[in-house]
């Protein structure tokens, strides 16, 4: 079961459906207490080609999307290279424990899993990914954890920095940072 320590909500502009999983995935680690501190793109003042609004709450069944948005100028497939690194807060430094590079597909099944696939349907989305240029949607969705692939993210106060490059150009098409607090 899945815990949170407090209604959690935040808006978020600028993001993927993976960045918003990713921030879905803070609140996720089973048997464990998250706290989602901040959560912002690496640099707010660029106009990325992707952007999201999410707001998220928790309900007496756990968590829900109550609203989330993405508007994507792009295509999100393969030609996109997600890079995510994990950091743990020691002695006030960060201190790296963790990286995952993939495709941008790729990753939705190896590190997501079924939760993408779940968010994918609330979306309205047809297909699993490769996902359409446009606007899509989540609201009122309530958030299975147990579909997460990915469950190893270590206790204590954690950064992650998600990194999206176009494959042939190497142009940074978005960057999330995400500070949370993990007690398991």
């Amino acid at each position: 079961m899945v815990r949170l320590d407090s209604n959690f909500s935040c808006n978020i502009s600028n993001m993927t459906v993976t960045e918003i999983s990713l921030v879905l995935f803070m609140a996720s680690v089973i048997q464990a207490t998250i706290t989602v501190d901040r959560v912002e793109m690496c640099d707010p003042s660029v106009d990325y080609p992707i952007k999201w609004m999410l707001k998220l709450k928790n309900d007496k069944n756990g968590q829900v999307i109550e609203e989330g948005r993405l508007t994507s100028r792009i295509d999100l497939d393969n030609n996109i290279l997600e890079t995510i690194k994990i950091y743990s807060l020691e002695d006030k430094e960060w201190m790296f424990v963790l990286g995952k590079e993939d495709f941008f597909c790729d990753m939705q099944k190896n590190f997501f899993g079924e939760l993408a696939t779940v968010l994918e349907k609330a979306a309205g989305l047809e297909k699993t990914c490769p996902y359409p240029k446009g606007t899509h949607k989540v609201s009122n969705f309530p958030i299975d954890w147990s579909k997460l692939k990915f469950k190893d993210i270590p206790d204590g106060v954690i950064k992650l920095t998600i990194e999206y490059n176009n494959v042939k150009t190497n142009d940074l098409l978005g960057c999330l940072e995400v500070e949370l607090t993990c007690k398991k």
